[in-house]
């Protein structure tokens, strides 16, 4: 992506709320404001190649060029500024630029003073990183004064509670590195389908209960970490009942500490997302509408957090249709969703994404708009092979050889029977599941499509 390109993206990505802001910050400015009208063509123009024309008929390239980079650093100055105060780490970040800027004049009460807050401020929401930045500019800043007022007990102490500080966040980021490994294998490679695959998490397993085994510091974020990893571990292998006994403990973890939700909102939106998840394997249909809710009312720290929130809302609702067979109100909601959500889809997760394509697909399947369920599955398959989980993809492949089936389009199946069976063997992923699916398909090919066959499949799991 070249940097115009680049710029007219970031300016397209604004809220209603950051671009306002970004106005107010501009008419502080003074000068010859060439940058801001670069600005109001990127905003309003779509075609970079037509906003390129019309720089050029009027501006000189170098000038061009010296404005698109003062647009940049002043639109990212202006969203550093926009966000300041809704982050704990934004909040920390400011108090360590204000404890250097109070040394350097010489306002050491003042210095001393800001630097006793944010350590604590650090320390109530465990931000142990940046309580150890604090820390070491305590020392640095007592060296340069030759320790006033500092006995050489009272040093060591504060030594002493680095080294502790430094320890524990070791220790978290050990158990942090842990849990998203397990979460990238959970998204990635889905459910375990055989012990072969369970075996494959007992390092990660083992692992985990060392560290829980020999930390010497609890907290509440090391909490939130054993819980999250042993929820994800069960729902992965399967154990959908204890996997939601302890999502719900971490719910109640999040509802005890509220700061936690504006510290971790991502980790409160996979803990609803779990539950739900939970819920629909074990079919508890009617738990679900609660926790669809709580995503609902998340507050979301940015506009493209909040298009998340809303996908997955619309994701949980429809698969809770879809199950419950209820394909008409299924298809008015992806009418919904296509209009107020489709068009954001760049800053949905790709396998997200893919997801709710292959349930609109099921839902169109359920309707009999064969030809409407294979575009939503062509969506998914025609989308880049990394950014699509291997459950969804052989999902969406499978249901694409059905609807084919449905439309008879034999000579295709015969082609792409053969092409997914040898793609699920070199990745060892052919299950029974797959392997009935495709040994049906091919009685189906042999006995032209006789309605026999279909008795033959479902009499096959029987057996």
């Amino acid at each position: 992506m070249t940097s115009f390109a680049a710029l007219h993206a970031l300016i397209q990505s604004l809220s209603k709320a950051e671009k306002r802001y970004f106005k107010l910050f501009c008419d502080l400015q003074t000068g010859n404001k060439i940058y801001v009208a670069l600005y109001q063509l990127l905003e309003k123009e779509k075609n970079l190649h037509a906003i390129m024309t019309v720089m050029s008929q009027q501006y000189p390239a170098a000038i061009i060029e010296t404005a698109r980079k003062h647009l940049y650093r002043t639109l990212m100055k202006s969203l550093r500024s926009f966000e300041s105060d809704k982050a704990i780490e934004n909040r920390l970040m400011q108090r360590i630029q204000d404890v250097k800027i109070l040394f350097n004049k010489g306002l050491l009460e003042l210095c001393f003073g800001e630097l006793e807050r944010a350590m604590e401020l650090a320390l109530k929401y465990e931000k142990f990183a940046y309580y150890l930045i604090l820390g070491r500019l305590e020392l640095q800043y007592l060296t340069l004064l030759e320790f006033p007022d500092t006995d050489e007990n009272a040093l060591v102490t504060k030594q002493e509670k680095l080294h502790q500080v430094l320890h524990q966040e070791q220790w978290i980021n050990r158990h942090s590195t842990l849990d998203e490994v397990l979460l990238h294998r959970y998204l990635h490679c889905g459910l375990t389908r055989n012990q072969q695959e369970i075996n494959k998490l007992v390092d990660l397993l083992l692992e985990e209960f060392q560290i829980i085994s020999n930390k010497h510091h609890h907290s509440v974020l090391s909490q939130k970490l054993h819980l999250h990893f042993q929820s994800t571990y069960f729902l992965m292998t399967g154990n959908h009942q204890e996997s939601l006994r302890l999502y719900y403990q971490l719910l109640s973890l999040f509802q005890e500490h509220p700061h936690l939700l504006l510290d971790s909102p991502l980790y409160y939106i996979y803990l609803i997302n779990g539950i739900l998840t939970d819920l629909r394997s074990m079919r508890q249909y009617n738990d679900m509408p609660f926790f669809i809710t709580c995503l609902q009312k998340i507050e979301p720290a940015s506009e493209s957090l909040g298009y998340f929130i809303q996908h997955l809302v619309y994701l949980h609702r429809l698969a809770l249709l879809l199950d419950l067979g209820e394909y008409q109100q299924g298809e008015a909601l992806m009418q919904v969703y296509t209009k107020e959500i489709s068009s954001k889809a760049k800053v949905i997760p790709p396998n997200s994404d893919a997801i709710i394509h292959l349930l609109m697909a099921l839902v169109y399947f359920g309707l009999q708009q064969f030809n409407t369920a294979l575009q939503q599955v062509n969506y998914v398959l025609h989308k880049p092979r990394e950014y699509v989980s291997q459950p969804v993809y052989t999902l969406c492949r499978m249901l694409r050889l059905i609807i084919q089936v449905e439309l008879k389009n034999d000579d295709y199946l015969h082609y792409e029977l053969r092409s997914m069976e040898r793609k699920l063997k070199a990745d060892e992923k052919l299950f029974k599941t797959e392997k009935l699916t495709i040994h049906f398909l091919k009685k189906w090919i042999g006995s032209n499509g006789r309605r026999n066959t279909w008795s033959y499949f479902f009499s096959t799991p029987r057996r």
